[in-house]
């Protein structure tokens, strides 16, 4: 016991923990007890634990003499230091008599029953004789060094008679404990006790000492979750435990939730989604939370760090920059243009393919499935089409895809590459000097163009500019 037994009126049994009344108990002057129990283990240094322990005395007429201390717990590194005074064990204890007692049948579990004493020739020995007592001062002393191996440890009972007429006696328990390596805490086996004996009513609470904090298993989580999560979806779960069982933790998010995204559920330890999550417009996709549990009414406390992934989800459909496009194009050109469709998901969902998915029949045209840019692939003939209307389609990368289309109008226009023919390839004409200088032609060219191009005229040679051609091919004397 460590606290409230200071009268020695108590003990407990070192390794069963019973408790049993050692001194005598005076109704009239104190009518409760509150007892500290301490559990020692033999380490050094010791560890332990303690209970409390409330007893309430109710009113018996016994007076005995008691000893200032009942119970003792001394630990001793074997083999000890022996008492060179101690005298030697020459008898071997014996008892008396043998004892018979009756007890009521609702004698309660834990009651004392009696005290059974031996006697030894020597007066002041313990029966294996490695303890030794004197018999006036009380004091105890090691008669032989100890020996682990052979005995971890030593209950003695010491017995006080007084001188009166029908002497009358008290016990003290005394525990010694042979120190060895320590590596075990003490527990108790239970939270509770409560106890009943006839001549007192002993409840007995023990109580947790706060002595552990939280501890998260694991002590970090991952998870994923999409954009689209409604408000208060679940992302996981956090867990703590605490081996003080009586404490309560709770939760909170510390670091990492700066925008607030999430939430936490301080008693259940469930984060929720508290926020929209748009990785379509997000720069962050990945959320690194530090989660703290506490202990309700100390500081104890830990920490788990939890990963977030925001995973995007193929939510919007691509878009042209314009539903049409149109594109003029020499028919003796082979590039024609780009088309773009823009798709504001990230990744696989925002990769968009081009196909031309109508209008190219007679496989004039190819477009990139990447870039979009629109080539000719056949020859274009002016003459003989054109105008070509192309549908191209822009699909993204997820799954189901989503897709757009958009209408280019592509017009051919002629590249002169028809030379120009006459009717006539050569003319002879015999005219009377001086001639006629007046618009009257002495020659009409009749020339044409399959390109369809409007036809100029002009002389080539022409010695002393004695002749002129107009527009329409007409030649005439001009001196």
């Amino acid at each position: 016991m460590s606290s409230g037994n200071g009268d020695g009126k108590f003990a407990v049994d070192p390794t069963s923990g019973a408790i049993s009344v050692l001194g005598s108990l005076d109704y009239d002057i104190l009518q409760t007890y509150s007892l500290t129990v301490k559990a020692a283990d033999g380490g050094s240094p010791s560890k332990t634990v303690t209970a409390v322990v409330t007893i309430t005395v109710t009113a018996v007429s016994d007076e005995k003499p008691t000893c200032t201390t009942n119970s003792f717990f001394e630990s001793i590194t074997e083999p000890g230091v022996q008492n060179t005074q101690a005298p030697a064990n020459e008898f071997a204890p014996v008892f008396p008599v043998d004892i018979t007692v009756n007890l009521n049948e609702d004698t309660a579990v834990g009651s004392d029953i009696a005290t059974h004493v031996a006697t030894d020739g020597d007066s002041n020995d313990t029966p294996d004789g490695v303890l030794t007592i004197d018999p006036t001062t009380g004091k105890i002393s090691l008669a032989s060094p100890f020996d682990y191996e052979a005995a971890q440890s030593f209950v003695i009972t010491i017995l006080a008679t007084d001188g009166g007429s029908t002497p009358l006696s008290g016990s003290a328990t005394v525990t010694v404990t042979v120190q060895d390596d320590n590596d075990v805490a003490p527990t108790c086996s239970q939270l509770l006790f409560l106890l009943t004996v006839p001549e007192n009513s002993v409840g007995i609470t023990i109580t947790d000492v706060n002595e552990a904090s939280p501890v998260f298993n694991p002590s970090s989580y991952t998870n994923s979750i999409a954009e689209d999560a409604i408000l208060g979806a679940s992302v996981v779960t956090v867990t703590a435990t605490d081996a003080d069982t009586a404490d309560k933790v709770v939760y909170s998010i510390i670091s990492g939730n700066n925008d607030n995204k999430f939430a936490i559920d301080s008693n259940t330890g469930i984060i929720r989604v508290a926020g929209e999550l748009n990785a379509d417009l997000s720069t962050t996709m990945t959320y690194t939370l530090v989660v703290k549990a506490n202990e309700v009414t100390t500081t104890n406390s830990a920490t788990a760090s939890v990963t977030i992934t925001v995973s995007d989800v193929n939510d919007n459909t691509p878009k042209f920059a314009q539903d049409i496009y149109y594109v003029a194009v020499d028919e003796d050109r082979t590039a024609v243009g780009i088309v773009t469709a823009l798709d504001s998901d990230r990744g696989a969902d925002g990769e968009i393919t081009y196909t031309i998915i109508s209008g190219n029949g007679d496989g004039k045209f190819a477009v990139d499935p990447t870039s979009g840019a629109i080539s000719v692939l056949g020859s274009l003939d002016y003459d003989i089409v054109q105008t070509y209307s192309l549908t191209v389609r822009a699909a993204d990368g997820g799954s189901p895809s989503k897709t757009v289309t958009a209408v280019v109008t592509i017009t051919v226009t002629g590249v002169s590459d028809e030379k120009p023919t006459c009717t006539t390839h050569a003319f002879f004409e015999s005219i009377t000097e001086p001639g006629v200088t007046t618009a009257q032609p002495y020659v009409q060219l009749a020339c044409s163009d399959a390109d369809g191009e409007t036809l100029s005229y002009s002389l080539a040679s022409n010695t002393g500019a004695t002749f002129a051609i107009s527009n329409t091919g007409s030649i005439t004397l001009s001196s």
